[in-house]
């Protein structure tokens, strides 16, 4: 069937050929060609399939053709009778009118902002069960999975993800190298970054997380649990709170940099601002108190509680720091229980020990002792440790007591073994005594010194006696 120009069409073509009569180039009937306007410009049928309108830019080389379809009825389009606002759009209302409108008023959003929104009604989404993508820079920025449960925000988030399912990721290149795993969300910049095996794990910061590959961690705050590469079920809170955990394992920091150095330890605790940074591979230790630490970095079953108490030794705890004095109001108990004794003797040494003792008054040099617990830590956090502290009370102080070596001195002499006197097994840990401990030898002691006064007592008493039979005799042999 040969292609009908619509009157629309012709009556544009007739108006562009009236308006620019007065400079019209040429025109013709049998090529079906009209220009107008400028040498070489205007519009025409030439050239092109029966039934187009063609527009001829300044050169002639190039047109934009016009052309309908194969139709079986003719028709007519209406042209609008204003010329519209901008950005408004051309719609046609099924008749063949042509009109302009708003794009909300069709029900489109404008990338210049929306007006008039009806809620519950109104939104931006899919109607089928399709996931839902933003994209920016054709690079995905944003995806809603209603199959794989997984919701994605931020440019590049989960940018690998294909079969990974129950994630969440807000925030550039958030679980960026995710691929398949589950049941993790990453809120921060390349939080949780280059998870590839990971599942379960939850960080919020930036570049939290960012190296994970193990299981079940939670990292809140920039650069914590940074580092973490296969370790499983640890809990960071604070920026940079185990900054450098690679493998360790059920480990849990709170504060800024707490167990930041901690490598390949286990089952510690970090409790306050850089807390535990100088330990690295220890495990079962537990630091509570800003900057508490060990005085080096493998020790184990260790405990430090204080602001910047240091504990020295594997299996000890430090309680305070060198000006802290520790009081219980309702007293100290140790545990003593004979079920759970056994080897139990009575060798225990009395007054042999005891009169062995040199009770001195001292004061302490907490300042040297500081230092010497502190011995082995960076100078970076000698000085901060340093900071604030003033040692002119404590040391000042007159204590009464003694003197541990001459203690452990006074125990070899007598052969009393015992637990009285802590004697250093490394150069990092000095001497210390079990004050209570000492009661054990002086009760022993007072003892001996009881059954003494017995024994004498029973000579005064047998004395006495012989001494009244001698007086009686006396005053016999005087009566006659």
């Amino acid at each position: 069937m040969k292609t009908k120009i619509t009157i629309s069409i012709l009556v544009t073509a007739i108006f562009l050929f009236a308006v620019n009569l007065a400079n019209a180039q040429t025109w013709s009937h049998g090529s079906n060609e009209v220009r107008t306007g400028t040498p070489n410009g205007g519009l025409g049928g030439a050239s092109a399939a029966n039934g187009s309108l063609l527009f001829y830019n300044a050169s002639s080389t190039n047109t934009v053709s016009f052309q309908s379809d194969t139709v079986t009825t003719s028709y007519t389009m209406t042209l609008p009778k204003v010329q519209g606002a901008s950005n408004n759009v051309l719609t046609n209302n099924g008749s063949g009118k042509l009109s302009w409108q708003t794009a909300a008023s069709i029900g489109a959003w404008s990338i210049l902002g929306n007006a008039s929104t009806v809620d519950a009604t109104n939104f931006i989404g899919t109607t089928d069960n399709i996931p839902f993508n933003v994209r920016v820079n054709n690079l995905r920025a944003g995806r809603i999975d209603p199959t794989l449960f997984n919701t994605f925000w931020g440019y590049k988030a989960c940018f690998s993800n294909t079969t990974g399912s129950y994630n969440t990721a807000i925030g550039n290149e958030a679980l960026y190298s995710n691929v398949s795993t589950r049941f993790n969300t990453a809120i921060g910049y390349q939080a949780i970054y280059a998870n590839y095996t990971g599942e379960f794990n939850t960080a919020t910061g930036a570049y939290a997380l960012k190296s994970n590959g193990g299981n079940a961690n939670s990292a809140f705050g920039s650069y914590s649990l940074y580092l973490n590469n296969s370790g499983i079920y640890n809990t960071s809170i604070g920026m940079s709170s185990l900054y450098e955990n690679t493998t360790g394992q059920y480990n849990a920091a709170l504060g800024n940099a707490a167990g930041g150095q901690n490598t390949t330890g286990n089952y510690n605790t970090f409790v306050g601002s850089v807390t535990g940074t100088v330990n690295t591979t220890g495990s079962y230790n537990t630091f509570v108190g800003y900057q508490s630490n060990p005085g080096s970095n493998n020790l184990s079953n260790a405990t430090a509680i204080g602001y910047i108490a240091t504990t020295t030794a594997t299996n000890m705890m430090y309680l305070g720091n060198a000006n802290a004095l520790i009081y219980c109001a309702a007293g100290v108990w140790t545990g003593s229980d004979s079920r759970f004794k056994s080897n139990v003797t009575e060798n225990v040494k009395g007054l042999a020990f005891i009169n062995k003792l040199r009770p001195v008054t001292y004061n302490l040099n907490t300042n040297a002792l500081d230092d010497f617990l502190t011995q082995n830590m960076p100078d970076s956090l000698k000085n901060s440790h340093k900071m604030g502290m003033d040692f002119t009370t404590t040391t000042s102080t007159i204590h009464a007591g003694f003197i541990a070596q001459e203690v452990e001195q006074a125990a070899q002499q007598t052969g009393f073994a015992s637990s009285i006197v802590h004697t250093p097994d490394n150069n990092n840990t000095h001497y210390a005594l079990n004050y209570a401990e000492i009661v054990v030898p002086l009760v022993k002691a007072v003892q001996e010194l009881s059954n003494t006064v017995d024994s004498l007592q029973a000579k005064i008493n047998s004395l006495n006696s012989l001494n009244i039979q001698m007086q009686n005799q006396l005053d016999q042999l005087t009566e006659h």
